[in-house]
């Protein structure tokens, strides 16, 4: 994890809002349970244009426990992606309290 750290640092050291390595990197962080650090590049990533970042961002969100965040970031992703069935049934599941990560251990 280091390593992928430092790499990434490097990146964003010559170009902090490249939005694709925002997102690779909050993708990374939220993958490997560090959820809440991934926040401000999954933003980031939005913010420069990828509006399919909403996606893993309200994934980010859901394994924090704020459902009314996830859902937000889910519906706007799915508003882009309106084929997209899994991302659909996954905030019908929301929704109506069939996922939580109440349980989901986060790295500090």
């Amino acid at each position: 994890d280091s390593k992928i750290s430092a790499i990434y640092m490097r990146l964003f050291a010559s170009n902090p809002d490249h939005p694709g390595d925002n997102l690779q990197y909050g993708t990374f962080l939220t993958n490997s349970g560090r959820s809440k650090q991934a926040l401000p590049f999954l933003e980031k990533a939005v913010a420069g244009g990828l509006s399919d970042a909403n996606r893993i961002l309200g994934m980010a969100w859901l394994i924090l426990g704020d459902k009314e965040q996830a859902l937000s970031k889910l519906e706007t992703y799915l508003k882009n992606q309106p084929d997209d069935n899994a991302t659909r049934i996954l905030i019908n599941c929301v929704r109506n309290g069939k996922i939580e990560y109440t349980d989901m251990p986060q790295s500090k």
